[in-house]
């Protein structure tokens, strides 16, 4: 979508990068607190020792693992909508 708009976006962090898709196009704050709960499973989960003791599995539930594929969904449909051709 960056591309889209003319914008070359680099980095990991969804909320930044929406950041600067809102000096072109309106992000809603729905949509940037969806970002910032992205982003704060982008490490953590990924790597065994993101913790002082135990495995991710054991500081992450089922219910945040589902609030965290709304968001992704959320944010992927804002995304597409936002792409030429989607009407």
């Amino acid at each position: 979508m960056g591309l889209a708009l003319g914008l070359t976006l680099w980095g990991h962090s969804l909320t930044e990068m929406l950041k600067w898709i809102g000096q072109r196009i309106e992000v809603s704050p729905e949509i940037l607190d969806d970002a910032r709960l992205l982003d704060l499973y982008y490490i953590p989960p990924r790597y065994p020792n993101g913790f002082p003791s135990g495995k991710p599995a054991d500081y992450f539930t089922e219910t945040q693992a589902r609030e965290a594929l709304r968001a992704a969904d959320r944010i992927i449909r804002f995304c597409e909508s936002h792409l030429p051709g989607s009407g």
